[in-house]
Parts: C-alpha cells; structure tokens; sequence
C-alpha cells in the first residue's frame, strides 16, 4: 500500500472547511482522501491559469449552491489545502478575482512552508 501524503491547510481553509455544509465537508473530506492515496475522482479538475501549474479544484454543490476547496500538489510532499469558498461568481464558472488572489497567495505561503519542512 503506498504511503498516503500528508495534509496541510494554509490560512484561514481549515477553518473556512469548517463552516461549509456537512455534506459538502463530506465529500471534500472524501476526494481528499482519494488524492491522497493517488487517486482520481470526476470531481476535481486542474484550476486554468499559468499561475497554477499543479493547482487542482475540487467542485461541490449543494442546494443550489457552488463550493471550491483549492489544492496544490505539485508543492513539497504534503497536499496543501489553499482554499475553500463558496462560489459567488457572477459571469458564469469563472473564478472572481478576489478568490484567485486570495489562492495566489497562499501558494506562495505552501511554497514557503514546504521549503522548511
């Protein structure tokens, strides 16, 4: 069996997982657990930008509402979680900037964190 990373939460996404419905915190928690071990769920998919080489979304819904937890893996061993959000976007499945700031920054904080582990 190989050997499962290990999970980081940067900033305040540990703490933002934590308020999102029980349902969407279950099926995070569950597609998490399938990265971890390597494998894929239909759920996620790669975020769009030359910023985020190796950045993955994974996409929830849950009563008409959209939810995004943010995830690096191409950042040291560890999977660092850099987001989770409920989707507000008002032009269609584009990303608002705030967000994408916001997970800019925290890459750049997981690239930090992982060079000194």
């Amino acid at each position: 069996m190989p050997r499962l990373r290990n999970i980081r939460f940067v900033g305040s996404s540990y703490k933002d997982l934590l308020v999102v419905p029980a349902p969407v915190r279950k099926m995070v928690g569950f597609v998490l657990d399938r990265v971890q071990r390597g494998l894929h769920h239909g759920d996620i998919k790669p975020l769009r930008g030359k910023d985020f080489a190796g950045v993955y979304e994974i996409r929830s819904d849950h009563e008409g509402d959209s939810y995004r937890t943010v995830y690096a893996l191409n950042v040291g061993e560890a999977i660092y979680v850099l987001a989770v959000f409920k989707k507000k976007s008002r032009r269609g499945i584009e990303t608002p900037k705030r967000d994408l700031g916001r997970i800019r920054a925290r890459l750049k904080l997981a690239k930090e964190l992982a060079g000194n582990d």
